[in-house]
């Protein structure tokens, strides 16, 4: 039964890090620009899913679904900033 365990979680891991480099792939591909801020998305989503289970005693479940908004979050926060705002002309209010 450890076996079957143990091949379960390398196939998880191995399925969590194919999701990470194909989205390298993805920006690289279509940007020719390498950019690691998938990192950072996936780092909050854990921080957060940590802490509603760790720290504030939730169930799995709800820490899961509080990690994806965070990132959710993240990632629209990016696309407010570096798209809308931008293209509204509000570049010159961050500082480069």
């Amino acid at each position: 039964m450890l076996v079957v365990t143990q091949v379960v979680n390398g196939l998880t891991q191995g399925s969590l890090y194919a999701l990470v480099a194909i989205g390298f792939v993805l920006i690289f591909g279509t940007m020719n620009l390498v950019t690691f801020a998938h990192g950072e998305v996936y780092m909050v989503a854990a921080f957060v899913g940590y802490f509603a289970m760790g720290v504030w005693g939730l169930p799995w479940w709800t820490a899961l679904v509080l990690g994806m908004a965070a990132a959710w979050a993240l990632g629209a926060g990016r696309v407010v900033e570096g798209g809308l705002l931008t293209r509204w002309g509000w570049a010159s209010c961050r500082s480069e």
